[in-house]
Parts: C-alpha cells; structure tokens; sequence
C-alpha cells in the first residue's frame, strides 16, 4: 500500500474524458489516470529524455539504405556487437581485445586497423538506426519508475527509500544528486523506424 503521507499532492489530481471528469477513490487508480493523462499530453516537444537529435531523427529518419562496407572495422565491430547483444559489455571488450591481439600476431598495422570500442560502436548505431536508449531513476527497491506523476520526488511513494544516494547528497551538500538505481528504454518509435 503506498505511503500517503510523503507525497500527497499527486493523489488529488482529476482526470478528464471528453465531457465527464472522474474522480478515482482509489490512490492507485488515481495514480493510474494520471499516467494516462501524462501519455495523452505526450509530444515530442515536451521533456521525456529524448535529446534534439533523437527527436530530428524521428521527425526526418534516414530513407536511403545504409552501406557499411566502407569501413571494415566499424561494420566488423557491428557485427560483433550484434552477435553478443546477450552477452555482457565485457564479453564485447574480450572479443575485441583477442581481435587486436590476432592482428598483432599477424603483423597488422593496429593504428590503421582497430576494431572500435564498444562506446563507439554504440554510438554509431544509435546514429545509423536512430535508436538511443533513455535512462530513467527508478527506486533501489524497483517499486516504482521516477516518471509520470512520480518524477519529482525524490523518495519512492511506497517504501519511502530516497531516490539519490544520501552520502553523494550530504558530501556535496545536495548539490549532487546521484541516483540510486536507473533503467534503460528503447523508445518504440525509433525501433519502427530502423526496420
């Protein structure tokens, strides 16, 4: 059952639908039409974590094929990280790290012929296909998103845990605000657009 007392003022808020308002009872439903009402107002205008480019891109996505076969080591970076998008980042950094070292046993020019970095090839597909992941704080107990209704608070509406790590807040007397845990999400519309 949520804590009412931390956070009352996202409780009271109303939905409208066409020409009835409702009024939930229930904190959670109450908690839900604001969701929807949030997702109603949506637009690509508003704050949601999308960056300028990432908005552009919608709005203008790449028409043309894409060719990769101009640069051998970014596409064999590609389709490396492609190949490990279950493994974890460290069993890309491996690949690439026994890549390098072949090369070297084999005499080949590292400075020309690198395999990229995993930040690299990451950003590269996020330019190629217009898909960037957006990080959002979430309680370190996963109770709840810091979206919606629940984006300005700064501990969770449930177990009253604080969203930012209190020795990083004191230590730099709430200056830095570090949060305590986040997750990743791939927005649908650039995931559409790259198919």
């Amino acid at each position: 059952m949520p804590n009412n007392n931390a956070q009352d003022d996202i409780l009271p808020r109303l939905t409208e639908y066409g020409d009835i308002t409702i009024e939930a009872t229930l904190d959670e439903l109450k908690i839900s039409q604001q969701f929807i009402s949030a997702l109603r107002e949506a637009t690509l205008d508003g704050d949601e974590g999308l960056d300028a480019d990432a908005k552009d891109r919608l709005r203008n996505p790449i028409r043309e094929l894409v060719n990769l076969d101009g640069d051998p080591h970014l596409r064999a970076g590609i389709d490396i990280y492609l190949n490990t998008t279950n493994a974890s980042e460290e069993t890309y950094k491996d690949v690439r790290q026994s890549v390098h070292a072949y090369l070297d046993r084999l005499g080949v020019d590292q400075a020309e012929n690198s395999m990229p970095s995993l930040f690299t090839v990451k950003k590269e597909v996020g330019m190629l296909t217009g898909v960037h992941s957006i990080m959002t704080d979430m309680c370190i107990n996963t109770c709840i998103a810091y979206t919606g209704p629940f984006a300005e608070l700064d501990t969770c509406f449930y177990c009253s845990e604080p969203r930012y790590d209190p020795a990083i807040l004191a230590a730099s007397n709430g200056e830095q605000k570090r949060s305590r845990r986040q997750f990743h999400t791939l927005p649908v519309g650039p995931q559409l657009q790259a198919i």
